[in-house]
């Protein structure tokens, strides 16, 4: 190859493809509300893309990545071209994404119900104009996940009150929304310390334990005021009697006879057996 040939400019393809390669996007926050792949998960994918390269384009809204970030994330790490088209004018965005991670995702439960949650709370400061995005309802959101309504709602409340560590393992699906109810009751900075599924499991079976305890305390705690407070009804049971004995034997005897006849019936005592001579 000649010097000219070295030094020859690249042609307007080839520069195409080298601003592909090199593009940044960032996220869009849509797309954020699903949770990347990671881990074992990802690997495959990205051996997918290194084997048969990119065969879905990615989708460009706002000049963010809309849909397609785990391929951009592949095609980065491996150095291939980022193929990217924009969202077709007058699609909504948010319905667009739904049915595209749905579809082609396999969510569990707990994982629909966190995107669902974020979706109900979504506000976003970009052109509206574009197309209609803004918060759905708890029952819209819900219908757009499958999931139940009232199963939005309590991962609404746990998102809101979790640590970043948690939020992040329910969305991943590693905890169930129903344990992390648990988990955010306890202080931040014990959330905090909990940053695998397994520990958070642990803390749940603790904080369960500890309210079985509490509970059998303030159980035996009734009973023990219960019994003070029928010692007391003994002692003015007896003292009245007393005084009826004092006035008129016969009756006190009549009252203590009756009493003991109803505590009888109401099976609270029984006639102690007399031993054999």
């Amino acid at each position: 190859m000649t010097s000219t040939e070295t030094n020859k400019p690249a042609s307007a393809s080839s520069a195409g493809d080298l601003h592909q390669r090199k593009q940044e996007y960032e996220f869009h926050p849509i797309a954020n509300v699903f949770p990347l792949m990671k881990g074992e998960e990802f690997k495959q994918f990205k051996n997918d893309i290194r084997s048969n390269k990119l065969r879905e384009q990615i989708i460009i809204y706002e000049g963010k990545i809309l849909d397609g970030r785990n391929r951009y994330n592949a095609c980065k790490e491996l150095g291939l071209p980022v193929d990217t088209r924009p969202l077709p004018a007058g699609t909504d965005p948010v319905a667009f994404v739904v049915s595209a991670n749905v579809h082609r995702r396999h969510l569990n439960e707990t994982q629909r119900a966190a995107v669902a949650a974020e979706l109900a709370t979504f506000t976003h400061g970009g052109d509206r104009s574009k197309a209609p995005i803004g918060a759905l309802t708890d029952a819209a959101a819900a219908k757009l996940l499958n999931v139940g309504e009232r199963s939005v709602e309590r991962a609404k409340a746990v998102l809101n009150q979790a640590t970043p560590n948690i939020q992040a393992l329910v969305k991943s699906g590693e905890v169930a929304v129903s344990a992390a109810t648990e988990v955010v009751k306890l202080p931040k900075e014990k959330q905090a310390e909990l940053t695998t599924a397994s520990k958070v499991r642990e803390a749940v079976k603790q904080a369960k334990q500890a309210k079985e305890e509490a509970e059998k305390k303030a159980a035996d705690g009734d009973t023990s005021k219960l019994s003070d407070e029928i010692d007391e009804l003994v002692d003015r049971l007896i003292n009245k009697l007393k005084e009826m004995k004092a006035k008129k034997p016969e009756n006190a005897e009549a009252t203590v006879a009756e009493l003991i006849r109803r505590l009888q019936v109401a099976d609270l005592y029984t006639e102690p057996t007399k031993k054999a001579a």
